[in-house]
């Protein structure tokens, strides 16, 4: 995009499409056809719709805007351009019938409590990643609402919030952390909407510098043994659990991205079958996932939607809830398994195979740890695997997905898996690197 084509403005779908940054920079589109509307589109590649107005108050012209939605991607997620242009000529109409729309999104009511204020921010801010708000909820739900979920925001002290984080803290340091980083930022973000006065968890502490607590846990050869043939006959755990705990270790994915896999997602009727994760439901949601499937992952979902049968229908998902809660007449935490569930599962099977301390997410480092060392694998390849963010000019310019390398990577590491499951010695294992 030029900047001639930035001051004329954008007219058509496919326009809005090709809208770039302009010098690496945030950059602001005008759109045709509706008064106010622009597109901003971050270095990041994303873009979203606003619209601009201004209002005379007190003497004083205050300018605003009020998000309208994402850019439409090439997954469907988003806004059309024809939809930006009616939400944004409505807000004109209400600007020029006396309203403030902008305003009427930050009211907040007097005597609003924290699980309101939470309940507000997470269906406004939808640009935060569901998977770190599914963790901040879920943090809060344990050890915040129960205590102060229905006191009035504004009530609530720095002191009392000490004292709370204190008792986690003294259960689990991570606990702690979680509960202070959702309030925390559940806190700005009411600031900067001014929508409470202050920050009461300014200046708190109770957070746990990840970098002082890298976790170096690898299983061995012989624990990956025993854990493979545990999850192939323990009867504390599902036919389903099983096979998405083999889809963590097989994909290198984490548990949240395997028990929300969603049936769209997953292609199988191809001769190179794969696994398309949508953006949002990535840690890095900046690009989709894309991972091609092993033979083995392959089978292992055509099993699941096998499984699940006319409830993966109904649902969407490939590992949908267990109907466990719903005879006990509760309400299924999530549409489908829930991570807390596969972390329980893991724990069980490893103490019954004698494996101490392995963790889910340790999974990731075994196989990126087998990948560098036996197959000297090519590091973008298991930034692949991983999807990790990408830094420097690769962010904006590099959208390969290596499909043919991590395909053949994650290939051999199936092989090797499932050779140790069968009982062959690791020491033959190694395999030649296969270059792209």
């Amino acid at each position: 995009m030029t900047t001639e084509a930035k001051k004329k403005g954008l007219a058509t779908a496919s326009a809005v499409e090709a809208a770039q940054v302009i010098d690496g920079r945030q950059t602001d589109y005008r759109i045709e056809g509706a008064r106010g509307l622009v597109l901003t589109v971050y270095p990041s590649g994303s873009a979203s719709y606003f619209c601009r107005y201004s209002i005379q108050q007190a003497g004083r012209q205050l300018f605003r805007r009020v998000r309208l939605g994402d850019r439409l991607d090439r997954q469907g997620h988003g806004i059309s351009l024809a939809d930006a242009r009616k939400k944004a000529t409505d807000i004109i109409k209400q600007v020029n019938d006396g309203h403030d729309p902008a305003a009427a999104v930050v009211a907040l009511k007097k005597g609003t409590t924290l699980r309101e204020l939470w309940e507000m921010r997470r269906k406004l801010q939808t640009e935060r990643s569901p998977r770190t708000m599914d963790y901040y909820a879920d943090a809060l739900q344990r050890d915040v609402f129960p205590l102060m979920g229905d006191r009035p925001v504004e009530s609530i002290t720095t002191d009392e919030f000490a004292v709370l984080l204190t008792r986690v803290e003294l259960r689990s340091k991570h606990s702690a952390h979680a509960c202070r980083c959702a309030l925390g930022s559940t806190y700005r973000w009411a600031f900067k909407r001014r929508q409470v006065k202050s920050n009461p968890l300014a200046g708190l502490g109770f957070t746990v510098n990840p970098a002082e607590h890298i976790r170096e846990r690898v299983a061995s050869p012989s624990e990956m043994e025993r854990l493979w043939r545990g999850l192939g006959n323990d009867e504390t755990a599902t036919e389903a659990m099983r096979i998405v705990l083999k889809l963590v270790i097989l994909t290198g994915q984490r548990e949240t991205e395997v028990v929300g896999a969603k049936v769209s997602e997953v292609v199988l009727d191809v001769g190179n079958p794969l696994w398309r994760i949508s953006r949002g439901r990535m840690k890095n949601k900046k690009r989709e996932q894309v991972v091609p499937l092993s033979e083995e992952a392959a089978a292992l979902f055509a099993g699941a939607l096998e499984i699940g049968g006319e409830r993966t229908a109904k649902t969407g998902y490939v590992f949908p809830a267990s109907l466990e809660r719903v005879k006990l007449g509760k309400e299924p935490r999530t549409p489908h398994m829930h991570r807390q569930s596969v972390g329980r599962a893991m724990a069980r099977i490893c103490e019954a195979a004698s494996i101490k301390g392995l963790h889910v997410h340790d999974m990731r480092k075994g196989l990126t740890t087998w990948l560098r060392e036996d197959r000297r694998e090519r590091e973008d390849v298991i930034e692949a695997i991983l999807h990790h963010s990408q830094r420097g000019a690769r962010a904006h310019y590099d959208f390969a997905t290596l499909e043919k390398p991590v395909r053949a990577a994650l290939q051999d590491w199936a092989n090797y898996v499932t050779r140790l499951g069968s009982g062959h010695s690791a020491s033959v294992t190694k395999l030649a690197r296969v270059t792209a």
